[in-house]
Protein backbone atom coordinates (compact mmCIF):
# COMPACT_ATOMS: atom_id res chain seq x y z
CA UNK A 1 0.00 0.00 0.00
CA UNK A 2 1.00 3.59 -0.55
CA UNK A 3 1.38 6.35 1.46
CA UNK A 4 -2.07 8.04 1.19
CA UNK A 5 -2.64 11.55 0.56
CA UNK A 6 -3.23 14.21 3.08
CA UNK A 7 -6.66 15.55 2.42
CA UNK A 8 -8.46 18.69 4.58
CA UNK A 9 -11.76 19.69 5.16
CA UNK A 10 -12.67 22.85 6.47
CA UNK A 11 -14.14 22.94 10.47
CA UNK A 12 -15.27 26.69 10.86
CA UNK A 13 -11.71 28.55 9.91
CA UNK A 14 -9.43 26.15 10.25
CA UNK A 15 -8.48 23.15 7.84
CA UNK A 16 -8.30 19.92 9.65
CA UNK A 17 -5.80 16.98 7.79
CA UNK A 18 -6.85 13.76 6.75
CA UNK A 19 -5.81 10.55 5.15
CA UNK A 20 -7.51 7.61 4.33
CA UNK A 21 -6.26 3.76 3.57
CA UNK A 22 -7.94 0.59 2.56
CA UNK A 23 -11.25 -0.61 1.19
CA UNK A 24 -14.35 -0.69 4.02
CA UNK A 25 -16.98 -1.33 5.08
CA UNK A 26 -16.00 -1.52 8.02
CA UNK A 27 -14.58 2.38 8.79
CA UNK A 28 -12.24 2.68 11.23
CA UNK A 29 -11.04 5.82 12.75
CA UNK A 30 -8.14 6.56 14.22
CA UNK A 31 -7.64 9.14 16.67
CA UNK A 32 -4.11 9.49 17.78
CA UNK A 33 -2.59 12.17 20.80
CA UNK A 34 -1.89 15.46 21.02
CA UNK A 35 1.96 15.66 19.06
CA UNK A 36 1.53 13.28 16.44
CA UNK A 37 1.16 14.54 12.65
CA UNK A 38 0.01 11.91 9.80
CA UNK A 39 2.76 12.87 7.12
CA UNK A 40 5.35 11.56 9.85
CA UNK A 41 3.51 8.25 10.61
CA UNK A 42 4.87 6.79 7.30
CA UNK A 43 8.83 7.65 8.03
CA UNK A 44 8.55 5.08 11.26
CA UNK A 45 8.27 1.64 10.23
CA UNK A 46 6.52 0.18 12.79
CA UNK A 47 3.61 3.10 13.03
CA UNK A 48 3.71 2.55 9.06
CA UNK A 49 3.11 -1.20 9.67
CA UNK A 50 0.57 -0.99 12.28
CA UNK A 51 -1.47 1.44 10.10
CA UNK A 52 -1.54 -0.66 7.08
CA UNK A 53 -2.49 -3.77 9.18
CA UNK A 54 -5.30 -1.87 10.29
CA UNK A 55 -6.24 -1.08 7.03
CA UNK A 56 -6.08 -4.35 5.74
CA UNK A 57 -9.86 -5.27 7.06
CA UNK A 58 -11.16 -1.99 6.59
CA UNK A 59 -11.03 1.73 5.40
CA UNK A 60 -8.62 3.55 7.99
CA UNK A 61 -9.30 7.23 8.51
CA UNK A 62 -7.34 9.16 10.09
CA UNK A 63 -6.95 12.45 11.11
CA UNK A 64 -4.91 15.46 13.18
CA UNK A 65 -7.21 17.15 14.94
CA UNK A 66 -6.65 21.26 15.07
CA UNK A 67 -3.63 22.15 17.28
CA UNK A 68 -1.96 19.13 15.54
CA UNK A 69 0.14 17.94 13.18
CA UNK A 70 -1.00 19.11 9.73
CA UNK A 71 -3.89 20.71 10.32
CA UNK A 72 -3.86 24.18 11.58
CA UNK A 73 -2.41 25.35 14.44
CA UNK A 74 -4.35 27.01 17.54
CA UNK A 75 -3.16 29.51 20.42
CA UNK A 76 -1.73 27.55 22.65
CA UNK A 77 -3.84 29.34 25.67
CA UNK A 78 -6.70 28.81 23.77
CA UNK A 79 -7.16 24.99 23.12
CA UNK A 80 -10.35 23.55 21.34
CA UNK A 81 -12.89 22.21 23.60
CA UNK A 82 -14.19 18.45 23.37
CA UNK A 83 -16.58 19.64 21.55
CA UNK A 84 -14.89 21.48 19.06
CA UNK A 85 -12.55 18.41 18.51
CA UNK A 86 -15.59 16.14 18.31
CA UNK A 87 -16.63 18.46 15.46
CA UNK A 88 -13.35 17.77 14.19
CA UNK A 89 -14.05 14.60 14.00
CA UNK A 90 -17.77 14.73 12.82
CA UNK A 91 -16.14 16.60 9.56
CA UNK A 92 -13.55 14.00 9.07
CA UNK A 93 -16.09 11.56 9.09
CA UNK A 94 -18.58 13.65 6.28
CA UNK A 95 -15.61 14.54 3.82
CA UNK A 96 -15.05 10.73 3.37
CA UNK A 97 -18.82 9.96 3.22
CA UNK A 98 -18.66 7.39 6.88
CA UNK A 99 -22.26 7.54 7.83
CA UNK A 100 -20.82 5.02 10.77
CA UNK A 101 -17.30 4.07 12.17
CA UNK A 102 -15.46 2.59 15.05
CA UNK A 103 -13.36 4.95 16.79
CA UNK A 104 -10.12 3.80 17.98
CA UNK A 105 -8.51 6.58 20.22
CA UNK A 106 -5.19 6.98 21.48
CA UNK A 107 -4.36 9.10 25.07
CA UNK A 108 -5.97 12.28 25.36
CA UNK A 109 -8.02 12.02 22.15
CA UNK A 110 -9.94 8.90 24.22
CA UNK A 111 -12.20 12.09 25.94
CA UNK A 112 -12.43 13.30 22.79
CA UNK A 113 -14.60 10.02 21.08
CA UNK A 114 -16.29 9.45 24.13
CA UNK A 115 -18.10 12.33 23.68
CA UNK A 116 -18.93 11.82 20.07
CA UNK A 117 -20.38 8.23 20.53
CA UNK A 118 -22.27 9.99 23.54
CA UNK A 119 -23.87 12.39 21.23
CA UNK A 120 -24.00 10.64 17.94
CA UNK A 121 -24.54 7.02 19.01
CA UNK A 122 -25.96 6.74 15.12
CA UNK A 123 -22.52 7.27 13.74
CA UNK A 124 -20.54 5.45 15.95
CA UNK A 125 -20.39 1.36 15.38
CA UNK A 126 -17.30 0.80 18.10
CA UNK A 127 -15.48 2.63 20.50
CA UNK A 128 -11.71 1.41 21.37
CA UNK A 129 -9.61 3.38 23.69
CA UNK A 130 -6.21 3.00 23.99
CA UNK A 131 -4.07 4.05 26.94
CA UNK A 132 -6.99 6.76 27.10
CA UNK A 133 -9.12 7.79 30.23
CA UNK A 134 -12.89 9.25 30.35
CA UNK A 135 -11.56 12.08 33.04
CA UNK A 136 -8.19 13.16 33.64
CA UNK A 137 -8.60 16.42 36.39
CA UNK A 138 -9.12 14.81 40.19
CA UNK A 139 -12.59 15.10 41.27
CA UNK A 140 -14.32 13.45 44.21
CA UNK A 141 -16.35 10.80 42.04
CA UNK A 142 -12.58 10.41 40.42
CA UNK A 143 -9.80 10.25 43.08
CA UNK A 144 -6.93 8.84 40.85
CA UNK A 145 -7.17 11.97 38.18
CA UNK A 146 -4.19 14.52 37.95
CA UNK A 147 -4.70 17.49 40.81
CA UNK A 148 -4.77 21.05 39.50
CA UNK A 149 -1.17 21.48 41.37
CA UNK A 150 0.15 18.59 39.03
CA UNK A 151 -0.15 20.44 36.17
CA UNK A 152 1.90 23.58 34.85
CA UNK A 153 0.61 25.82 32.49
CA UNK A 154 2.71 28.41 30.74
CA UNK A 155 5.83 26.83 32.36
CA UNK A 156 9.63 28.05 31.23
CA UNK A 157 8.70 27.11 27.49
CA UNK A 158 5.12 28.04 27.34
CA UNK A 159 3.39 24.93 26.94
CA UNK A 160 1.48 22.22 29.27
CA UNK A 161 3.72 20.57 31.86
CA UNK A 162 1.72 17.63 33.36
CA UNK A 163 3.15 15.07 36.51
CA UNK A 164 4.88 16.36 39.68
CA UNK A 165 6.12 19.51 38.79
CA UNK A 166 8.01 19.84 42.01
CA UNK A 167 10.10 16.65 40.95
CA UNK A 168 10.86 18.15 37.63
CA UNK A 169 12.21 21.36 39.12
CA UNK A 170 14.01 19.78 41.88
CA UNK A 171 15.89 17.43 38.69
CA UNK A 172 16.58 20.85 37.26
CA UNK A 173 18.37 23.55 40.11
CA UNK A 174 20.24 20.03 40.65
CA UNK A 175 21.40 19.51 37.62
CA UNK A 176 21.51 23.02 36.28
Amino acid sequence: MDIPETRYVGVGDADVAYQVLGDGPPDLLYSNALGTQLDLLWDMPEGADYMRRLASFCRLILFDRRGTGASDPVPLRALPTWEAWAEDLRAVLDAVGSRRAALFSALDSGPISILFAATHPERVSALILFNSTARYMVAEDYPIGVAPEGIDVGGRDGGVLVGDTRAIQDCQSESG
